[in-house]
């Protein structure tokens, strides 16, 4: 039981500022050597954690909900919820309860902690303090961690704009059907929205379309 490090990320992305916050979470390198657990009320909606019977289940998710999936998927991070226990309820409008507050843990937790107990409160329980969301209880304990590979973080990734997800895979579906050479170019150096971020770095690439 020595040295049981884990890591846990408990984010909430309030409905003004969720594409933001979304945003931001999706740039964070997880962890690949120790228990992860990524939590809270992230307000996405999508296929993936919708009630059956919800409207939800027939909805289409934006380009930031769907990127967000994405960076689950990528980071091998599991979700824990239930998909019949709604997490969020609508008063009066029972089709509308939804699933926006998530429990994902990676391969690691879900190996170290089988008893997690992951559970959701009744809407009434007191644990919920009269809020129309339900809370969400589990338990950790201190566990043997897995050897380290050495990996420390996942492999780079370049993370497409969510704004732009749509007109960028449109453009690549048409560049795809042309024959095209690359002539690499000198390294640019962009710096993004100035939030705070730090510069990134990105290798360009100059495309000649050659005519069939």
């Amino acid at each position: 039981m020595k040295n049981s490090v884990s890591t846990i990320i408990n984010a909430y992305a309030h409905s003004k500022n969720k594409n933001q916050t979304i945003e931001f979470i999706t740039n964070i390198n997880i962890p690949k050597d120790c228990t992860t657990i990524l939590c809270r009320d992230f307000n996405p909606h999508h296929l993936e954690w919708a009630i059956p019977g919800s409207k939800w289940e027939k909805a289409c998710p934006n380009a930031m909900e769907r990127l967000f999936n994405n960076f689950s998927e990528y980071n091998d991070l599991h979700l824990f919820n239930d998909p019949s226990l709604p997490t969020h309820f609508i008063l009066n409008h029972p089709e509308s309860n939804t699933i926006i507050d998530l429990t994902f843990l990676n391969s690691q937790a879900i190996d170290a902690w089988e008893d997690f107990n992951w559970e959701v409160e009744p809407q009434e329980s007191s644990k919920s303090l009269g809020s129309n969301h339900a809370a969400i209880t589990w338990t950790i304990r201190p566990h043997n961690p897995a050897k380290s590979d050495g990996v420390m973080e996942p492999s780079p990734r370049y993370t497409i704009n969510a704004s732009c997800q749509d007109k960028w895979t449109s453009r690549y579906m048409q560049s795809s059907k042309m024959k095209i050479y690359l002539k690499p170019l000198p390294w640019l150096k962009m710096q993004t929205e100035s939030r705070g971020n730090p510069i990134c770095y990105v290798k360009c690439h100059q495309a000649h379309n050659e005519e069939a």
